[in-house]
Protein backbone atom coordinates (compact mmCIF):
# COMPACT_ATOMS: atom_id res chain seq x y z
CA UNK A 1 0.00 0.00 0.00
CA UNK A 2 1.63 3.23 -1.10
CA UNK A 3 1.57 5.87 1.61
CA UNK A 4 0.32 8.57 -0.73
CA UNK A 5 -2.81 6.67 -1.78
CA UNK A 6 -6.40 7.34 -0.76
CA UNK A 7 -6.60 3.77 0.52
CA UNK A 8 -3.74 4.41 2.92
CA UNK A 9 -5.41 7.59 4.19
CA UNK A 10 -8.59 5.62 4.89
CA UNK A 11 -6.51 3.03 6.73
CA UNK A 12 -4.97 5.72 8.93
CA UNK A 13 -8.36 7.23 9.74
CA UNK A 14 -9.87 3.85 10.62
CA UNK A 15 -6.80 2.79 12.61
CA UNK A 16 -6.83 6.05 14.57
CA UNK A 17 -10.53 5.60 15.31
CA UNK A 18 -9.89 2.11 16.65
CA UNK A 19 -7.03 3.32 18.84
CA UNK A 20 -9.18 6.12 20.30
CA UNK A 21 -12.02 3.67 20.94
CA UNK A 22 -9.54 1.47 22.81
CA UNK A 23 -8.39 4.44 24.89
CA UNK A 24 -11.94 5.18 26.04
CA UNK A 25 -12.51 1.48 26.71
CA UNK A 26 -9.34 1.32 28.78
CA UNK A 27 -10.13 4.57 30.59
CA UNK A 28 -13.45 3.30 31.91
CA UNK A 29 -12.38 -0.26 32.73
CA UNK A 30 -9.72 -1.80 34.99
CA UNK A 31 -7.69 -2.48 31.84
CA UNK A 32 -6.59 1.12 31.50
CA UNK A 33 -6.58 2.81 34.88
CA UNK A 34 -4.88 1.29 37.93
CA UNK A 35 -5.86 3.23 41.07
CA UNK A 36 -2.91 4.17 43.28
CA UNK A 37 -2.69 6.14 46.52
CA UNK A 38 -2.91 9.60 44.96
CA UNK A 39 -3.73 9.18 41.31
CA UNK A 40 -4.33 6.47 38.73
CA UNK A 41 -1.51 4.80 36.83
CA UNK A 42 -2.59 4.51 33.23
CA UNK A 43 -2.03 2.22 30.29
CA UNK A 44 -4.23 4.39 28.07
CA UNK A 45 -1.11 5.85 26.45
CA UNK A 46 -0.29 2.53 24.78
CA UNK A 47 -2.64 3.01 21.77
CA UNK A 48 -0.91 6.36 21.20
CA UNK A 49 2.49 4.66 21.12
CA UNK A 50 1.17 2.02 18.72
CA UNK A 51 -0.31 4.73 16.50
CA UNK A 52 2.98 6.63 16.44
CA UNK A 53 4.83 3.56 15.19
CA UNK A 54 2.23 2.24 12.76
CA UNK A 55 1.19 5.57 11.22
CA UNK A 56 4.23 7.82 11.73
CA UNK A 57 2.12 10.89 10.98
CA UNK A 58 2.28 13.96 13.24
CA UNK A 59 -1.29 14.98 12.41
CA UNK A 60 -2.68 11.62 13.44
CA UNK A 61 -0.49 11.62 16.55
CA UNK A 62 -2.10 14.96 17.40
CA UNK A 63 -5.54 13.35 17.09
CA UNK A 64 -4.45 10.37 19.17
CA UNK A 65 -3.07 12.66 21.85
CA UNK A 66 -6.35 14.55 21.88
CA UNK A 67 -8.23 11.27 22.25
CA UNK A 68 -5.92 10.31 25.12
CA UNK A 69 -6.58 13.62 26.84
CA UNK A 70 -10.33 13.47 26.35
CA UNK A 71 -10.50 9.94 27.76
CA UNK A 72 -8.62 11.18 30.84
CA UNK A 73 -10.88 14.24 31.14
CA UNK A 74 -14.11 12.26 30.98
CA UNK A 75 -12.76 9.61 33.33
CA UNK A 76 -11.93 12.31 35.90
CA UNK A 77 -15.28 14.00 35.36
CA UNK A 78 -17.51 10.92 35.44
CA UNK A 79 -15.64 8.31 37.47
CA UNK A 80 -12.76 9.72 39.57
CA UNK A 81 -10.98 7.27 41.84
CA UNK A 82 -7.59 8.67 42.93
CA UNK A 83 -7.26 11.64 45.27
CA UNK A 84 -5.78 13.76 42.48
CA UNK A 85 -8.13 12.59 39.75
CA UNK A 86 -10.56 15.54 40.21
CA UNK A 87 -7.74 17.88 39.16
CA UNK A 88 -7.82 16.24 35.73
CA UNK A 89 -11.16 17.88 35.05
CA UNK A 90 -8.94 20.84 34.18
CA UNK A 91 -8.35 20.49 30.39
CA UNK A 92 -4.82 21.84 30.75
CA UNK A 93 -3.93 18.92 32.99
CA UNK A 94 -5.89 16.21 31.23
CA UNK A 95 -5.81 17.23 27.56
CA UNK A 96 -3.02 19.73 26.82
CA UNK A 97 -0.41 17.65 28.63
CA UNK A 98 -1.40 14.48 26.78
CA UNK A 99 -1.24 16.19 23.39
CA UNK A 100 2.18 17.61 24.25
CA UNK A 101 3.42 14.24 25.52
CA UNK A 102 2.24 12.49 22.36
CA UNK A 103 3.92 14.97 20.04
CA UNK A 104 7.20 14.81 21.98
CA UNK A 105 7.09 11.00 21.97
CA UNK A 106 6.60 11.04 18.20
CA UNK A 107 9.57 13.37 17.75
CA UNK A 108 11.73 11.12 19.95
CA UNK A 109 10.54 8.07 18.00
CA UNK A 110 11.82 9.60 14.77
CA UNK A 111 15.13 10.48 16.38
CA UNK A 112 15.53 6.99 17.86
CA UNK A 113 14.64 5.39 14.53
CA UNK A 114 17.59 7.13 12.90
CA UNK A 115 19.96 5.52 15.38
CA UNK A 116 18.35 2.12 15.92
CA UNK A 117 17.28 0.35 12.73
CA UNK A 118 15.49 -2.62 14.31
CA UNK A 119 11.74 -1.88 14.10
CA UNK A 120 10.89 -4.15 17.05
CA UNK A 121 13.41 -2.53 19.37
CA UNK A 122 12.06 0.85 18.33
CA UNK A 123 8.53 -0.30 19.17
CA UNK A 124 9.46 -1.29 22.70
CA UNK A 125 11.44 1.88 23.28
CA UNK A 126 8.58 4.02 21.96
CA UNK A 127 6.15 2.41 24.39
CA UNK A 128 8.45 3.28 27.27
CA UNK A 129 9.15 6.77 25.91
CA UNK A 130 5.43 7.53 25.62
CA UNK A 131 4.94 6.61 29.29
CA UNK A 132 7.91 8.77 30.26
CA UNK A 133 6.67 11.76 28.25
CA UNK A 134 3.22 11.43 29.80
CA UNK A 135 4.66 11.68 33.32
CA UNK A 136 7.07 14.41 32.23
CA UNK A 137 4.18 16.62 31.12
CA UNK A 138 1.47 15.70 33.65
CA UNK A 139 3.20 15.76 37.04
CA UNK A 140 4.97 19.15 36.68
CA UNK A 141 1.75 20.66 35.32
CA UNK A 142 -0.20 19.30 38.27
CA UNK A 143 2.31 20.70 40.74
CA UNK A 144 2.52 24.05 38.97
CA UNK A 145 -1.25 24.60 38.89
CA UNK A 146 -2.32 22.86 42.10
CA UNK A 147 0.76 23.22 44.28
CA UNK A 148 -1.10 24.37 47.41
CA UNK A 149 -3.96 21.90 46.97
CA UNK A 150 -1.54 19.02 46.53
CA UNK A 151 0.44 20.31 49.49
CA UNK A 152 -2.65 20.17 51.69
CA UNK A 153 -3.34 16.60 50.58
CA UNK A 154 0.24 15.61 51.32
CA UNK A 155 0.18 17.22 54.76
CA UNK A 156 -3.02 15.31 55.55
CA UNK A 157 -1.18 12.11 54.60
CA UNK A 158 2.06 13.09 56.38
CA UNK A 159 4.06 13.27 53.17
CA UNK A 160 6.37 15.84 51.64
CA UNK A 161 6.37 17.05 48.04
CA UNK A 162 9.64 15.24 47.50
CA UNK A 163 8.13 12.00 48.76
CA UNK A 164 5.15 12.50 46.45
CA UNK A 165 7.36 13.01 43.41
CA UNK A 166 9.57 10.07 44.31
CA UNK A 167 6.57 7.83 44.90
CA UNK A 168 5.07 8.89 41.57
CA UNK A 169 8.26 8.02 39.73
CA UNK A 170 8.66 4.64 41.41
CA UNK A 171 5.05 3.45 41.62
CA UNK A 172 3.67 5.05 38.48
CA UNK A 173 6.17 6.08 35.82
CA UNK A 174 8.59 3.13 35.98
CA UNK A 175 5.85 0.46 35.95
CA UNK A 176 4.09 2.32 33.13
CA UNK A 177 7.32 2.42 31.12
CA UNK A 178 7.87 -1.31 31.59
CA UNK A 179 4.28 -2.24 30.75
CA UNK A 180 4.24 0.22 27.85
CA UNK A 181 7.41 -1.25 26.34
CA UNK A 182 6.19 -4.85 26.57
CA UNK A 183 2.61 -4.36 25.38
CA UNK A 184 3.53 -1.94 22.61
CA UNK A 185 6.13 -4.38 21.30
CA UNK A 186 3.79 -7.38 21.40
CA UNK A 187 0.92 -5.55 19.72
CA UNK A 188 3.17 -3.98 17.09
CA UNK A 189 4.68 -7.37 16.19
CA UNK A 190 1.19 -8.72 15.64
CA UNK A 191 0.02 -5.72 13.59
CA UNK A 192 3.18 -5.64 11.49
CA UNK A 193 3.31 -9.35 10.69
CA UNK A 194 -0.41 -9.72 10.05
CA UNK A 195 -1.03 -6.52 8.10
CA UNK A 196 1.77 -4.01 7.61
CA UNK A 197 4.42 -6.42 6.34
CA UNK A 198 2.04 -7.79 3.70
CA UNK A 199 1.25 -4.28 2.53
CA UNK A 200 4.94 -3.38 2.28
CA UNK A 201 5.60 -6.45 0.16
CA UNK A 202 2.62 -5.74 -2.10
Amino acid sequence: MKKDTKKYLIFKIVFTGIMIALMFTFAFTPLGMIPLVFASATTVFIPVAIGIICLDDYWFTLVLGLGFGLSSFFRALLAPQGVLDPFFVNPVVSIVTRVGASMLAHLLYRLIRKVIKNRYVNAGITGAVMAFCNTLFVIPTLILIYYHDIGDILVANSLTMGAFIGSTLLTSMLPEMAVGAIITLVVYIAIYNIFLKEQEDA
